[in-house]
């Protein structure tokens, strides 16, 4: 049985080639992916067929990945500028088929909007070469189109394409052509149904002699199915049948896999924007909830391993700006717990999966648009989730200071970015491995109880279908069941309602002894230790959260033995560190678990996740945003290694090395973290001191001067630390990171108006350029991730990176070098200069 518990990460999100938007994979109901294996020795290859828009100079394009979609490198062109197409593709042995034809969110009438047909032929050597495209469907006015195309070979070889046509007067009507040739003619059949909104939905074959049509409509109606036979006569479909009363969103939102038995697998959105789960076997199933947090572009894609069914999708945590990416597995009719696998903000557009995959496959990759939002230019995030046949990989080498493709990951197709693995820090730091990852997630998704991952101590507990709660007044306390860590932490979705502590523990023993956080009735937060029935608080603070009725995510991370580390977080921000160094500690691997003392106190997307590196230290959670499986893996250590001297090579894409350090400095950690998810007409929120100038928040900062513009996280102080951010400056300003800030005297790395890219120094009023590059951007006008980090007195060390990629490295021994510790910040020239997703990692004090 597939085992969460047990999946060992195998790599981080990465970014495989640059898209216009975050639909770049729309529709949901077609094929992107395909994965054809020649056999007797031939080389498995992967296609992808991607609507770029102009990206790097692409349209609809082929991209090529032979390890197993691991890396992917630009292939041949489909179709050119500037008709926004997008394909549909199935697998002729080891020919391609495909259809391509409009997509947007709009349609209007054109002589081009078409619909294609193409044929790839295996040529051998993992080379294929494209037939002409044959036209399937003719747009001959501009008062009319053709769009949303899908492609359907029934058992007689027959391939079927079924599109639907906007019409003079703004109706569409489902047409079919059919070809008997292998795709070199067609002939139109006749047409179906006619709606007033636009439909979409999905052709596949089933039952080993039929074909079906499952469709809906964008204006929120029923779901709707139609079949034929392969035996009769080309024109004869079968009636329209309701069969989904909740319907279809917009038709289209929906994934389709055969179950290998002629069943079906489906996975669809309806019109109130959950996702569904049903299965078909001559008849449909009842529906199960696969993800509850509805939202527009909510979507889901799917791939069948042997007698499993993988399922991705995008959950929604503000909408258009800021999403996780997630999976789940079906397995003996049992859905497992959603698993985090991208966590670092962002919009994550449409997914794409591959159909079906050997059983004997322990990797499912998903690509999905990773965009700042819907509507702006990104890349095709790529990660990989576990299935049943999942083993140990071994770990990359330590990348030794150079990139690993030499270029950014989302510029160059191919490049695949850093290694993605264990950061730099060389040898392990001493003793057994630690556990990492993630060791254990709930998501509570189900009414029959916790079931018997867990142990319930005190009190009683349920499950009403989308989270845990407390169900008895008095101690309630529940455990998982095995697990054992002693350097991890753990995190939840927690709502107390002002009543009472809503706690989460850890290093929990057999006779209670533990740590917990708890976020209290009074809106505080406390790290408290249980040992021999005593209760010590040893740390209180503020938690920050405004409202006690609403979901706030808390954390706690433990590391060390002695003394032992607490960090206690709040959505994503660190509130509370504490070291136990007392007799009394709990210095002891433990399990983990959940506690309050009311009924009707909520928790949800449970996750303990283990130390990641070298170290034996567990670290701070990346950004409190609940995995429920992978930890985000998307804050790098911004290329200041472990032993004092800049890595020199791209950053490790993973989590800070925290824990022990190798050296015996202080361990690095996140001192505060922004995604500016929130609107503001003037500043930036109360975790922001704006020093000069004016600024607000819409989503992500905006300078809103016309001078400089600058602000600090208030209370942040470090001297050894980095920051990573992203930013745009439209080439109309600076846009600065700024590191050891007294006054006006700061370091600062900037992006200037041209595009290069400077490390400064302020001081007593006077610039020094310390050195300068070109920051190889050829377009400032889209976000770019920038790191720029410090460390020592003197001489100091600056180093600065974009996009991953290393851009200089240099060294101010001047008398004047600015030694002490400070403040971090952004800052800009001109107004309308925008920031985003603001990491600070380092050895200081946070807030």
């Amino acid at each position: 049985m597939f085992c969460v518990v047990a999946a060992l990460l195998v790599a981080a999100p990465q970014n495989v080639l640059p898209v216009s938007s975050g639909n770049a994979l729309t529709l949901p109901a077609a094929r992107h992916l395909l994965r054809l294996d020649p056999g007797s020795g031939g080389t498995v290859t992967w296609l992808l067929a991607v609507q770029q828009g102009g990206a790097n100079g692409h349209w609809l394009s082929l991209y090529r990945s032979t390890d197993e979609a691991r890396t992917w490198t630009w292939y041949a062109p489909i179709r050119g500028c500037c008709e926004h197409d997008t394909p549909d593709l199935i697998a002729l042995g080891t020919d391609v088929a495909m259809v391509y034809s409009y997509e947007g969110p709009e349609v209007s009438g054109s002589t081009e909007h078409d619909v294609y047909f193409q044929r790839w032929r295996w040529k051998g050597a993992a080379e294929w070469s494209g037939d002409p495209p044959v036209t399937v469907f003719d747009s001959t006015s501009n008062a009319t189109a053709y769009l949303r195309a899908e492609l359907a070979r029934d058992s007689q070889g027959r391939l079927w394409v079924w599109a639907q046509r906007l019409n003079a007067d703004g109706s569409f009507t489902m047409v079919v052509s059919v070809s008997t040739d292998s795709g070199a003619t067609f002939q139109p059949q006749p047409s179906l149904d006619t709606f007033a909104n636009r439909p979409g939905g999905r052709i596949l074959p089933v039952a080993g002699n039929q074909l079906m049509l499952l469709y809906g409509t964008h204006n929120g109606g029923l779901g709707y199915m139609r079949m034929r036979d392969d035996s009769d006569p080309l024109q004869a479909w079968g009636a329209r049948q309701v069969v989904f009363p909740e319907g279809i969103y917009h038709g289209a939102a929906l994934s389709a896999a055969g179950d290998g038995s002629g069943g079906v697998h489906l996975v669809y959105k309806d019109v109130g924007g959950q996702l569904w789960y049903r299965h078909w076997s001559g008849i449909w199933s009842s529906r199960m909830l696969v993800e509850s947090t509805a939202d527009w572009a909510l979507q889901p894609a799917i791939t069948r391993v042997g007698g499993s069914l993988v399922i991705f999708s995008n959950r929604t945590l503000s909408t258009n700006t800021n999403y996780q990416f997630r999976y789940r597995v079906l397995e003996g009719g049992a859905l497992g717990s959603s698993v985090l696998l991208d966590g670092s903000g962002g919009f994550k557009g449409y997914p794409g999966a591959v159909e079906w995959l050997p059983g004997s496959m322990a990797e499912v990759p998903c690509l999905y648009g990773n965009t700042p939002n819907a509507n702006t230019s990104g890349s095709l995030g790529l990660v990989f989730a576990l299935t049943p046949n999942a083993t140990p990989l071994p770990s990359p080498p330590p990348d030794g200071g150079t990139p690993d493709a030499g270029v950014p990951d989302g510029g160059v197709p191919g490049a695949g970015g850093s290694d993605a693995g264990p950061p730099d820090a060389g040898s392990p730091d001493a003793g057994p491995p630690p556990q990492s990852g993630v060791l254990f997630s709930d998501a509570f998704n189900r009414t029959t109880g916790l079931g018997p991952a867990w142990r319930i101590v005190a009190g009683a507990w349920r499950t009403p279908g989308t989270r845990a709660e407390s169900d008895m007044r008095g101690r309630d306390q529940v455990v998982v069941q095995s697990l054992s860590c002693a350097d991890c932490s753990v995190q939840a979705r927690v709502v107390n309602f002002a009543a009472t502590a809503a706690a989460l523990d850890l290093r929990e023993g057999a006779s209670g002894d533990r740590y917990d956080v708890a976020l209290l009735g009074n809106g505080r937060l406390q790290v408290r230790r249980y040992n021999g029935g005593v209760t010590t608080v040893l740390g209180d603070a503020p938690s920050g959260v405004a409202d006690l009725q609403n979901w706030a995510t808390i954390a706690l991370a433990a590391t060390g033995a002695g003394p032992v580390q607490l960090v206690a977080s709040v959505n994503g921000m660190a509130k509370l560190t504490v070291t136990d160094a007392s007799g009394s500690a709990i210095v002891m691997p433990g399990t983990a678990g959940l506690s309050t003392s009311l009924a009707g106190v909520w928790f949800d997307d449970f996750a303990v996740i283990g130390q990641e590196g070298g170290g034996t230290g567990a670290g701070v959670p990346d950004g409190g945003t609940v995995d429920g499986g992978a930890v985000d893996a998307g804050t790098p250590d911004a290329g200041v290694p472990d032993a004092g001297t800049p890595d020199g090579g791209a950053s490790d894409a993973g989590s800070p090395d925290a824990g022990i350090p190798d050296a015996g400095t202080a361990s690095p950690q996140i001192l505060f973290k922004d995604d500016f998810n929130r609107t503001l007409a003037s500043g930036l929120g109360p975790g922001w001191t704006v020093l000069s100038g004016a600024w607000r928040d819409n989503d992500k900062a905006n300078s809103d001067a016309s001078t400089l513009d600058r602000a600090a996280p208030s209370g942040v102080s470090c001297a050894d630390c980095s920051i990573d951010a992203k930013m745009v400056n439209f080439a109309g300003g600076e846009a600065m990171l700024e590191l050891r800030g007294s006054g006006s005297d700061r370091y600062a790395l900037a992006l200037t108006a041209g595009g290069a890219l400077e490390v400064r120094r302020y001081q007593g009023g006077v610039k020094t350029v310390l050195g300068g590059v070109p920051s190889g951007l050829a377009d400032l006008k889209t976000w770019h991730a920038f790191s720029f980090a410090v460390q020592g007195d003197h001489p100091v060390t600056l180093t600065a990176s974009v996009d991953g990629v290393p851009k200089m490295s240099v060294t101010d021994a001047a008398a004047s070098a600015l030694g002490a510790a400070g403040a971090a910040g952004i800052a800009a020239t001109a107004s309308g200069i925008l920031f985003d997703d603001f990491v600070l990692t380092g050895s200081g004090s946070g807030r």
